[in-house]
């Protein structure tokens, strides 16, 4: 069962409840009223702008509420969204203008980063206050459908596997993502869920628009001051859920010399994003929550495994762990054949929705029966688990034997001199 479109549900729980608290950060706490009348003021600012019903926006925010404001209005009212990271660069950014046909931008940025939007018309929204204050009229149509034929969402990727590609997806695969991302936790009504990466990335937006669809309470943080002033404003907030990348767990142990978890009463804590050494692994339990969680999965298809901590006395340090509900994934040879249980392959993930494809044109790495290839190595052992080895193209040859880096990487990770590994081949004359 899918959950409800975000912004149906925003405007069921703010009639029912209007002061559950939707929303947190250092400086402000906004009720499910508050929050829907922020997002009625976002919509009337889209009629405003002159913006065609079902004509993409894009979203260039600092500000996260703005981001999730004007996220919910969009959805509400009947516009795909374009998500914008003021760090990508100017050129990055045009690029997604372009492939998505976005000519108007909403902001509360001005100056020279608005170089970045160039080929649009930017509409400034001066910052929340003055949105919250603004006396634009009602909006007279009723809200749309969020439409499934069309993409609803898109934003670029990162890169990391050549040039940035901008992704897209429909409704259903959304509704779908944020599902399984609400399984994870898992997250109950009234539970409080934290992204360390801002609202405007898709991977944090999207569990925060389940957080509003599941009644419960996004929290964000933008200038982190200290690691020990976040984690004591994850106490004070009563933080239920974090998740995070690789870079920001290193971030959050460099600073902490704590012998034991300093977020006991969170109730899970998630990462993703990157390969997860075991070293780090066994640190975030030690000093930040034994209720560790990590995931595996992609911009394209979303979270696919995941592997709870929780009452386990032994870990693969390379195990992403088993597939969430309604996901399927197996491992084939060059030939596209299963290979058996312990057998090195190319991983393949299957949730029973299409993803809708790339809008800069590269092919769509997903077959006809829907089994969308992320060109990572893997393979599945004998607890069914992933073990998660890795990008396709950089396995390398040596004398006709295949030598997975990543392998070699985890190996490598377990002395306790190291804190970062990278294996790269190297020509050699002879080999």
């Amino acid at each position: 069962m899918r959950l409800e479109n975000p912004a149906t549900a925003l405007k069921k729980i703010a009639t029912a409840t209007p002061f559950s608290v939707a929303y947190l950060d250092p400086k402000r706490t906004v009720n499910y009223g508050a929050l829907d009348q922020l997002v009625e003021r976002a919509g009337a600012t889209l009629r405003q702008a002159g913006v065609p019903q079902w004509e993409s926006v894009g979203l260039f925010f600092s500000d996260q509420l703005l981001t999730l404001a004007f996220a919910l209005a969009a959805i509400r009212y009947g516009h795909p969204i374009l998500l914008l990271q003021p760090a990508r660069g100017e050129a990055p950014v045009n690029l997604a203008l372009t492939h998505s046909n976005t000519t108007n931008v909403f902001t509360d940025r001005s100056g020279n980063d608005l170089a970045q939007v160039s080929q649009a018309k930017t509409h400034l929204v001066a910052d929340m206050n003055s949105l919250a204050q603004s006396t634009l009229p009602n909006l007279e149509e009723e809200p749309a459908q969020w439409l499934s034929t069309t993409p609803v969402f898109s934003f670029l990727g990162s890169g990391t596997t050549g040039n940035p590609k901008v992704i897209a997806h429909r409704a259903d695969a959304v509704l779908d993502m944020m599902m399984l991302d609400m399984d994870i936790g898992p997250f109950t009504p009234r539970d409080r869920l934290m992204s360390l990466a801002d609202l405007c990335y898709f991977t944090s937006l999207r569990p925060a628009l389940g957080a509003i669809a599941g009644f419960g309470t996004v929290v964000t943080v933008t200038q982190i001051s200290s690691i020990p002033w976040l984690i004591n404003f994850c106490q004070r907030m009563k933080v239920d859920h974090i998740s995070m990348g690789h870079l920001h767990g290193m971030a959050l142990l460099k600073d902490l010399s704590n012998e034991k978890p300093a977020l006991p009463e969170l109730k899970s804590l998630t990462l993703s994003a990157s390969p997860i050494p075991g070293t780090m692994r066994e640190r975030l339990i030690k000093q930040i929550s034994p209720n560790l969680r990590i995931v595996y999965g992609t911009n394209e298809f979303g979270s696919a495994t995941h592997l709870n901590y929780a009452n386990r006395s032994s870990v693969d340090p390379a195990s992403v762990g088993t597939a969430l509900e309604g996901i399927r994934i197996r491992v084939v040879d060059s030939s596209g054949a299963e290979v058996p249980v312990g057998e090195m392959g190319e991983i393949e993930l299957n949730s029973g929705t299409t993803f809708f494809g790339y809008l800069t044109g590269e092919e769509n790495p997903t077959d006809s029966n829907g089994w969308f290839k992320p060109g990572d190595l893997g393979s599945i052992n004998a607890d069914g688990e992933l073990i998660f080895a890795g990008r396709a193209d950089d396995m390398m040859i040596f004398n006709g034997i295949n030598i997975y880096p990543r392998e070699i990487e985890y190996v490598l990770e377990q002395h306790s001199q190291v804190n970062e590994v990278a294996v790269v081949a190297a020509p050699s004359a002879v080999h």
